[in-house]
């Protein structure tokens, strides 16, 4: 799947994995739908990544990443808790 494409259904609220690339939509929401961002702020990236604005890209994609790694820790943190 072309990354263009891949955004493009990103941003229609259709979160789907690169499998042949293995690349995850920006969000990560393909692989943890909780992760979703809002709608605008899937447009905001589209519009950035079309413009080559790469300081906007870079600052959503360390957001995303750090929400990502957020979850990662919680989840990590809850399963090394929970009770035997």
């Amino acid at each position: 799947m072309r990354r263009l494409v891949q955004l493009a259904l990103w941003v229609d609220g259709r979160s789907l994995h690169d499998h042949d690339r293995d690349e995850c939509v920006p969000d990560y929401s393909c692989c943890r739908p909780e992760l979703a961002v809002p709608k605008e702020v899937r447009e905001l990236y589209l519009k950035a990544h079309v413009d080559m604005d790469h300081m906007t890209l870079n600052r959503l994609t360390r957001e995303f990443l750090g929400r990502m790694l957020e979850t990662k820790v919680k989840d990590d943190d809850e399963h090394r808790t929970a009770p035997l």
